[in-house]
């Protein structure tokens, strides 16, 4: 037995629970395992080419950034359109680290700054995710 499109339109295929299909499921289970554990694998290659990909495009790019920008060359016009050449900003992530040190700025008082600090990761709000992992066991030689 295959999942098809329609079964995880929504994400999730249906359980049913009558005793005969909750048999019939589970006689699939092997099945489905089988076609989950190769479908990983097929994941992890691709994943593995991608990163390739990104890193060399990563290369290529600051390659072109570098000559653009020495020569001052804000617009390249290619046949499938125009690259040009633009700057944004973006803020760094609020670490633990980072909260602390700038709190203690703010108020002048490390033990405020921690204890603000403390109050903001116990009342950080947590979600709970199932997720299937693959634990590989390795064959001693």
């Amino acid at each position: 037995m295959s999942v098809s499109d329609s079964d995880t339109e929504f994400g999730e295929a249906e359980i049913q629970e009558s005793p005969s299909q909750l048999q019939q499921q589970q006689q699939q289970l092997p099945e489905l395992i089988k076609e989950w554990t190769t479908t990983e694998e097929e994941i992890k290659v691709l994943t593995a080419e991608i990163r390739e990909k990104k890193k060399k495009v990563q290369a290529v790019r600051k390659i072109i950034l570098s000559i653009m920008k020495g020569s001052q060359i804000g617009k390249v016009n290619i046949s499938s359109g125009s690259i040009t050449n633009r700057t944004t900003k973006a803020k760094s992530s609020l670490t633990k680290k980072y909260i602390i040190e700038t709190l203690t700025l703010y108020f002048g008082n490390a033990e405020q700054a921690k204890a603000c600090a403390k109050f903001l990761e116990d009342n950080r709000t947590t979600r709970y995710v199932d997720h299937l992992k693959l634990e590989t066991t390795t064959q001693e030689t």
